[in-house]
């Protein structure tokens, strides 16, 4: 709680202090999710990701992005066999599902390319937080890194696309309490569409 408090606490404090020398950019966005908890678990399609974000411009090429998603994270682990006989259904698989509200403060380099065409280069930090529980720790920090190309002219309607990288840095599963205990961590890519605009 204490760590997300003080991220948290960041994030506001450096909302006011972002210099003034642009419009700022929003992206709304949804994308799917390969994600996994922890390199045993397979990689497996696992939920989507719905978020907003807000681009504070700090120099001509540099932002500051600082956005809030809606992520699904885990894995699905198919089992070999089939279903006995019978009336009652039976699971040929395992996993784990959650669903996180995510908040992301990423450095943003812009670089224009041809035409109505800009990539952007992105790496930093994010928090979360899931209610399922299911046997995981509520909270969730670590480090994030991508990329996304975007496409229309500067101060129109633009679409995007790219993806992005996270990698959790806690250990969402129990406390260890021997050398079999549950030891996960969130690895999630992220490869999502959406539309950018300048506001204000």
């Amino acid at each position: 709680m204490r760590r997300f408090a003080i991220c948290a606490l960041a994030l506001l404090l450096l909302l006011p202090g972002a210099p003034a020398q642009g419009q700022v950019r929003m992206a709304l966005s949804a994308g799917i999710n390969l994600s996994t908890l922890d390199f045993d678990n397979p990689w497996t399609w696992h939920g989507g990701a719905l978020g907003v974000a807000f681009g504070l411009p700090v120099s001509d090429r540099w932002s500051l992005e600082l956005a809030s998603n809606l992520s699904g994270k885990g894995y699905w682990e198919e089992y070999d066999g089939e279903c006995p006989p019978g009336p009652y259904p039976c699971a040929l698989g395992g996993g784990v599902s959650l669903i996180y509200l995510e908040f992301m403060a990423l450095a943003d380099r812009r670089i224009d390319l041809a035409g109505p065409v800009r990539l952007h280069l992105r790496a930093g930090h994010f928090a979360g937080y899931q209610d399922s529980r299911e046997n995981t720790k509520a909270f969730d920090h670590g480090v994030a890194l991508g990329s996304q190309v975007e496409v229309g002219p500067s101060g129109t309607w633009g679409f995007l696309a790219g993806a992005l990288y996270a990698h959790g840095l806690v250990n969402t599963g129990p406390i260890r309490v021997g050398p079999y205990a549950p030891y996960q961590k969130t690895r999630t890519l992220t490869l999502r569409i959406g539309v950018s605009r300048l506001i204000g």
